[in-house]
């Protein structure tokens, strides 16, 4: 099964795609893609 992730660009906290926002759930940073291979 692929899928991708966010990660927070500050605290370097995991967000699945199904719990993705804007920004970081934790501290409220910004979050960029992961990609998992």
């Amino acid at each position: 099964m692929e899928r991708s992730s966010f990660e927070c660009e500050y605290c370097n906290q995991r967000v699945s795609p199904i719990s993705y926002r804007a920004s970081c759930p934790d501290c409220g940073g910004t979050l960029r893609r992961r990609p998992v291979q």
